[in-house]
């Protein structure tokens, strides 16, 4: 390749790095909190909708014990039912995930971890879920999670009504 058409290249992919580091820098942070007490789990969100685009799930298993800790997961994937109408499996006691549409999330989070996952998330509903576990979802480690449109998320936030948990 010779050298001018090498340093365009070059150019042209640190300008497209550039431009995906500020996309990345601007997505918003939603702390998600995996949790477990007397007997309950949930989830929570620091909120439950967002605009298209980049997103950073910042995820806390807040299972504190080494030991009687449960590990967890977290995945994200689009659904158009309701949270209540994912295929279950009744003798497993867990979602059947090969029945869901691709997804993507972590997997195997320890007590006490947090992780990280960015994704690029289009208008429309999705499950946020923790499957890691028999019981995990009819117990309530499982959310909705809607992506708004630019239009809609202008809509949205001149009516002030952006959070939710």
């Amino acid at each position: 390749m010779p050298f001018q058409t090498r340093a365009f290249a070059v150019a042209a992919a640190a300008v497209f790095l550039a431009g995906m580091q500020v996309a990345l820098a601007d997505a918003p942070s939603i702390k998600v909190k995996l949790w477990e007490k007397s007997g309950k789990e949930g989830m929570t969100l620091s909120q439950d909708k967002m605009e298209e685009g980049s997103v950073e799930f910042v995820v806390t298993n807040t299972s504190t014990d080494p030991i009687l800790g449960n590990m967890h997961e977290f995945l994200v994937f689009p659904w158009k039912g309701s949270i209540d109408s994912l295929p279950y499996d009744a003798k497993l006691r867990t979602v059947d995930e090969d029945k869901l549409p691709p997804f993507e999330g972590l997997e195997d989070m320890l007590p006490s971890a947090t992780e990280t996952v960015r994704l690029v998330l289009k208008p429309g509903t999705y499950v946020l879920l923790s499957n890691q576990l028999p019981g995990d979802y009819k117990a309530g480690m499982v959310r909705e999670f809607t992506v708004l449109s630019h239009a809609q998320w202008d809509r949205l936030n001149q009516s002030g009504n952006t959070r939710s948990h």
